[in-house]
């Protein structure tokens, strides 16, 4: 017999079916989107003033045609799964769909022949309608992802065939052959990645119960550690970088995805992942002393500021991070421009923290070379011993995005 909940759930099947010539009119405007943002991409608003103009004008138009789509298309569905009381959208990374799971599991325990004919006519609707209209109109992925497994859940008992009816729809299997590759496909929007032997899905019945975007990253996790039991020829350094990479491309995902899903939810994945993440690197820092540090310790006294960094060639890149910042402490020509030289200090902590710099127990060694690099610019030695709360609260994220990204884009040049 078909329930109410299962009689919603068809409600909202004839409803989507009934608008795709509605939403397909707006197609348009999702490819002139796709092509404004990669457009957009290509600018560098923070470093010319032209293309700070183009950039802004792009936005413009990129908001405007977004909200057409999104109020045309995405908040009109989400509005009727809620009229009809077929959703949750308290957790829009993780949506519930108010026990019509349950009801579908008992429909296949009691359908009678009745029940039939209606099941087909919404199973062909449902395909009808993923097969015709556009996947997600940039804001229902998440929405869609979980509704196709519930449908399939259903109709996928009542068919006639062998043949899979959704396969157009189901989570494609990528394999790749790093976990870096692993999680630039799941923030591309894959769904299932296999790395050698080890697979990862974003419907994992083990993280059902945990936001999407921690879902990314938990199995990830995993496969790391698993990567370093395999490879016991990995030296104490090379497992303490891999996992300190690992933690600044999360750092710097979330940074991204962090524009799109709320600052919650963003919280919550980096509350789990980071603590397991360091825990993981104390067990190995326990029985070994980092050669980061020895060279750290060294007893020669450097001349030149240059001389602070394990590779020269980051020393502009990482100059320029200061120049990239909002508001920006440097000027084009390296002019102190900032108020708080606090955001000195976190930079500094920063680079350091990354490997990039070396560390010295002389805290006048930084502020007497400073100087060199950021003109009209002098800082007290004892700053670097304090906490900088307003420049950690107002800068810490964007500094330590930036400085991954150099990092990474350097293993990246050199292969590792």
């Amino acid at each position: 017999m078909i329930n109410d909940k299962i009689k919603s759930l068809f409600k909202f099947i004839d409803y989507l079916h009934s608008n795709i010539e509605n939403f397909n009119q707006y197609n348009d405007i999702i490819e002139d989107l796709v092509q404004l943002d990669n457009k957009r991409k290509e600018l560098k608003p923070r470093q010319n003033y032209k293309d700070k103009q183009q950039h802004d004008e792009i936005q413009a138009e990129i908001d405007t045609k977004l909200k057409i789509l999104q109020d045309n298309t995405a908040h009109i569905i989400k509005e009727k799964a809620k009229e009809l009381n077929l959703c949750n959208f308290d957790n829009e990374l993780d949506y519930r769909f108010n026990g019509v799971e349950d009801e579908i599991r008992l429909l296949k325990e009691n359908f009678s022949n009745e029940d039939l004919p209606e099941i087909f006519k919404h199973k062909s609707k449902y395909i009808e309608y993923r097969s015709k209209t556009h996947k997600t109109f940039l804001s229902l992925q998440f929405f869609f992802d979980k509704l196709d497994e519930i449908t399939e859940g259903l109709f996928d008992f009542f068919k006639n065939t062998d043949e899979n009816e959704f396969e157009s729809f189901k989570a494609k299997t990528v394999h790749v052959s790093s976990i870096k590759d692993a999680a630039r496909v799941l923030q591309k929007g894959g769904r299932k990645v296999v790395i050698k032997d080890i697979s990862f899905s974003t419907s994992s019945a083990t993280f059902k119960n945990m936001p999407v975007v921690e879902n990314h990253y938990l199995p990830l996790f995993e496969g790391v550690k698993k990567h370093m039991l395999e490879n016991q020829d990995l030296s104490s350094e090379d497992k303490i970088s891999e996992w300190e990479k690992f933690k600044l491309e999360i750092e710097t995902d979330l940074y991204s995805i962090g524009k799109m899903y709320n600052k919650e939810t963003i919280e919550y994945c980096k509350e789990r992942l980071f603590p397991a993440i360091d825990l993981e690197i104390k067990k190995i820092k326990k029985n070994f002393t980092p050669e980061i540090n020895k060279k750290s310790n060294s007893n020669e006294t450097p001349k030149k500021f240059d001389a602070l960094f394990y590779n020269t060639e980051l020393v502009e890149p990482c100059i320029d991070i200061l120049k990239e910042l909002e508001p920006p402490l440097l000027d084009v020509n390296c002019n102190y421009i900032g108020k708080l030289k606090g955001v000195i200090c976190v930079w500094i902590d920063e680079m350091q923290r990354q490997g990039i710099i070396k560390h010295y127990s002389d805290r006048k060694i930084f502020s007497s070379l400073l100087p060199q690099v950021i003109h009209r610019f002098s800082i007290d030695e004892s700053m670097f011993g304090k906490p900088q709360v307003k420049a950690e609260k107002n800068y810490r994220t964007d500094i330590k995005t930036k400085v991954s990204k150099i990092k990474l884009s350097l293993d990246s040049q050199q292969g590792k």
